[in-house]
């Protein structure tokens, strides 16, 4: 499956010790095999359920800090230096206080003889199981540092991937933003004094310029309420989207918008792609490797209708079949992936993917960019005129008046 669950157990060791501590795994099974090969007596596994809404989250970690962190760390080990010697060499130079101290704790557990990998995954809710997954792979294939170039390159690949979807979405932000400050201007300054001026004329306003009247009076008498609900309704669909309900709902709800839901889609089938690559390249087992893929997924719903590939190859099917049934994966992807396999260059075909989305999306950003922006300032100025149209038509109204 692809998600996992968050367990709280408590075992004993051998010389008579008892631990009590967190730790993610895709099942209690699962766990309890691991702990017990380990060397653990097992006391208790119990699942731990995630509220409604969940306030509390992991230590954040920029993401620049983390690459940087994984850069550096490949050099001194790829120099000969002690994983415990480089880590504490990497916490004396980070700034950023909350990844300085977790940093830490991982020394201590890789002193008491925790592999790596064990390390950062007492710290689940900061490192992706992606991350943790692959210095797995590593250390048990004995490549380590090979496993580590290749996340630092997947890294940087989703870094400058956020960015560019970033900075596409800059401009046509400013603009929405300065379409919605005039309309607030008009309707709370200046609407107000022509509506002053007519009440002085008694006269009857026309349908057009009543109904401005009443919207602004609306937003300078109920501006409180209207924000507080705003607002309100803005908590509740921050909290609701991080549900898992909440999260596919909405995700099924922007992939089905004109245009937008295409790059969307495009942009999590990316992040697809390019996290299997990453995870197969670094010696993570197929069905496994998909499991992750399916969590670094940014759309949940689309994670969810792809997840159940995954048992079926673990059931022996192959990967571009599971993908064809599913019948939502474009046909000339499936059919890379069926060459990839078949020449077994499945690894270099899925970056070949990768690469084939971001050219799409990247002019799709582009396309959608130049129609964005002319839309908007469009929008601008038939909202103005509207406006402007509305206040001014009694004053024509009674120019016809007289010169009739």
């Amino acid at each position: 499956m692809c998600g996992m669950n968050k367990y709280r157990y408590k075992v004993g060791t051998a010389d008579g010790r008892v631990i009590t501590e967190s730790l993610q795994a895709e099942s209690g099974l699962l766990l309890r095999r691991k702990l017990e090969a380990e060397g653990y007596y097992v006391f208790a596994i119990e699942k731990q359920n995630r509220p409604w809404f969940n306030f509390s989250r992991g230590e954040h970690v920029p993401a620049t800090d983390f690459l940087i962190f994984n850069q550096e760390l490949t050099i001194l080990l790829k120099a000969g230096i002690p994983i415990s010697k480089a880590l504490a060499l990497l916490r004396e130079r980070l700034e950023n206080q909350n990844f300085k101290t977790i940093i830490g704790k991982i020394k201590e557990q890789v002193e008491s003889g925790k592999s790596l990998s064990e390390s950062f995954a007492r710290f689940s809710d900061t490192f992706s199981p992606v991350y943790i997954s692959t210095l797995n792979a590593g250390e048990t294939s004995g490549a380590l540092i090979k496993v580590l170039k290749k996340f630092t390159a997947y890294q940087k690949d989703v870094i400058r991937f956020q960015k560019k979807v970033q900075q596409a979405l800059i401009y046509p932000s400013i603009l929405l933003g300065l379409v919605t400050v005039i309309i607030f201007v008009f309707l709370n300054k200046i609407v107000p004094t022509f509506s002053s001026m007519y009440d002085d004329l008694h006269t009857r306003l026309p349908s057009a310029t009543r109904n401005l009247v009443r919207i602004s009076n609306l937003t300078r008498y109920y501006s409180g309420p209207l924000l507080a609900g705003f607002i309100g309704l803005a908590v509740f669909f921050f909290y609701w989207k991080k549900t898992p309900v909440g999260a596919r709902i909405i995700d099924r709800i922007l992939l089905k918008m004109p245009f937008v839901g295409r790059i969307l889609e495009k942009y999590s089938l990316a992040q697809f792609t390019k996290t299997l690559q990453t995870t197969l390249e670094g010696g993570i087992p197929l069905p496994r490797a998909l499991a992750l893929s399916c969590q670094a997924m940014s759309n949940r719903y689309l994670a969810s209708v792809i997840r159940p590939i995954t048992e079926k190859v673990r059931e022996g099917v192959r990967l571009h079949v599971a993908l064809k049934e599913l019948g939502r994966i474009p046909p000339m992807i499936v059919e890379m992936v069926g060459v990839g396999e078949d020449t077994g260059a499945l690894e270099e075909m899925l970056e070949n993917i990768s690469q084939l989305y971001d050219e799409e999306i990247d002019n799709n950003i582009n396309t959608l960019l130049a129609v964005i922006e002319p839309a908007l300032i469009l929008l601008m100025g038939i909202v103005v005129t509207v406006i402007l149209i509305s206040m001014y038509l009694p004053i024509f109204e009674m120019a016809d008046r007289i010169g009739g």
